[in-house]
Parts: C-alpha cells; sequence; structure tokens
C-alpha cells in the first residue's frame, strides 16, 4: 500500500507471498508471469521517488525505538543500582518521560536530517 510500482509486479508479488506453498506460484510458474515473460519489456530504471524516504522513515523509527528502550533500560538500572526504594510503577514513570523527551528530540533532529544511502 502507498508503495509504487506496475499492476503486474504487484501481482507477481502477490502471489509469491501466499503462506501455503501448495497455492503459491512455483518457479517455472515465476518465469512465466506477464511482468517477466514480455519479451519486448525494456527495463528502464524508473526513480520511486517516495520509496528512498519510506526507507529512510523506517530505519529512523527502528533506531528511535532502539534509543528509546535504551534510555528506559538505562533508567531502570540506575535506579536499581541506587538501593532506591522505588516502586517500578515511578521508575517506569520516568523512564517513559526520558524517552519521550528523547524521542522528541530525535523525531525533531530526524526531520532535519538526510540519510544518505550507502
Amino acid at each position: 500500500e502507498g508503495w509504487e510500482g506496475s499492476a503486474e509486479a504487484l501481482d507477481l508479488t502477490r502471489k509469491l507471498i501466499v503462506a501455503d506453498p501448495k497455492a503459491r506460484l512455483t518457479a517455472a510458474q515465476v518465469l512465466k508471469h506477464g511482468w517477466l515473460s514480455h519479451s519486448r519489456r525494456s527495463f528502464v530504471a524508473k526513480p520511486l521517488s517516495g520509496t528512498l524516504s519510506r526507507l529512510q522513515h523506517l530505519d529512523t523509527t527502528r533506531r528511535l525505538k532502539g534509543a528509546v528502550n535504551a534510555i528506559r533500560s538505562v533508567v531502570r538500572i540506575g535506579f536499581l543500582s541506587s538501593g532506591a526504594t522505588v516502586a517500578h510503577e515511578e521508575a517506569d514513570a520516568v523512564a517513559n518521560q526520558y524517552a519521550s523527551d528523547a524521542q522528541r528530540q530525535f523525531e525533531s533532529a530526524a526531520a532535519g536530517a538526510t540519510i544518505s544511502a550507502a
């Protein structure tokens, strides 16, 4: 949904990701599929303008989740190692506040930065 591509390519993809192996296309069927079988088809590199930005967003989201989880862990460990008698709910509330602050800063930084494809 929302990804660029030909209807034939999407049809082939849908037929390849079927969970039931008996219903999935065989290699021979794939080679005969319309998307691959057009002998007159000339493959021209078509820029997928939105694809790169969506992939960058997915990478940013993955890194953000990792950073948020790291912050939560550090805060919880800090509470435990300090010997403070704090309820888990209170430690979680503090961790979530730090995580929320970090998330806002990270999203703000990510919005202003571009990720180069390596």
